[in-house]
């Protein structure tokens, strides 16, 4: 049976649940694997943050200081000051409220201030270059296809009630998660082989699908009109894809 791309479980931990790698140690396999529980970890939650609204948990962790510290990497000092101010009015059901109007006004109702979350609009447009979005946005062409493939092939479907076109950002993120964890898992088991076979699947999708496009998403989700935690978020997605990419030669 199909394991799913159901959405993460809206913990805005990067650390959460991640297992135990199970091996000596000091030697090379714990080692790899710490490295890709954790990278598994952050995909999680930049998955878990295009694929749903940010729950009172979310808002939460955001104001207690968790997500913030992790925001502010990537924040200037204004913004930073900016974040903090806000969380710390003291109006938690506010800002919960506001962080739910600033995903459906960015991410889910087209708008001026809509950024398509969606691979074939920057790649399949009528006018542009792939890693371009020009014109009107085209839903399902032949990229978000070849993702479709990519999950299949990986033993994955989509699951009902969560984004039905696979080429969804939050989808995308949440397979490069499903692929981190299953690397850790053999290393955890001693079977580098299988390992390796995981690794090199990553490094596939992040240079047919991920990479040529997230970055133009990213650019349009850090422009002005753009809630300050969504442009933040996009920072960081960038400066993560980046350290990927150097990090598997792509």
């Amino acid at each position: 049976m199909n394991e799913r791309l159901s959405p993460p479980a809206s913990d805005p931990s990067l650390s959460a649940g991640l297992p135990s790698a199970g091996l000596q140690p000091g030697c090379w396999q714990e080692e790899e694997a710490i490295l890709a529980w954790g990278r598994a970890a952050l995909y999680n939650f930049l998955a878990a943050v295009f694929l749903e609204p940010p729950d009172e948990r979310w808002a939460d962790s955001l104001r207690d200081g968790g997500l913030a510290e992790v925001l502010a990497l990537v924040a200037t000092a204004d913004e930073a000051k900016a974040l903090i101010d806000r969380m710390a009015c003291g109006d938690a059901g506010g800002w919960r409220e506001e962080l739910a109007r600033a995903y459906t006004r960015h991410l889910v109702v087209p708008g001026p201030d809509y950024v398509p979350p969606y691979g074939s609009v920057y790649r399949d447009g009528p006018n542009g270059p792939p890693g371009t979005w020009q014109g009107r946005p085209t839903l399902w062409g032949p990229s978000s296809v070849a993702v479709a493939q990519a999950y299949r092939e990986a033993g994955l479907a989509l699951a009902p009630g969560g984004p039905q076109v696979p080429d969804h950002i939050g989808l995308e993120l949440q397979f490069m998660q499903h692929l981190c964890a299953c690397e850790a898992g053999a290393l955890s088991r001693g079977e580098s082989d299988a390992a390796a076979a995981w690794r090199a699947r990553q490094a596939a999708f992040l240079r047919h699908h991920l990479l040529p496009w997230a970055p133009a998403f990213c650019a349009r989700l850090d422009s002005e009109g753009i809630h300050l935690f969504y442009r933040l978020i996009a920072r960081l997605i960038r400066a993560f894809l980046e350290s990927e990419r150097e990090e598997t030669e792509l």
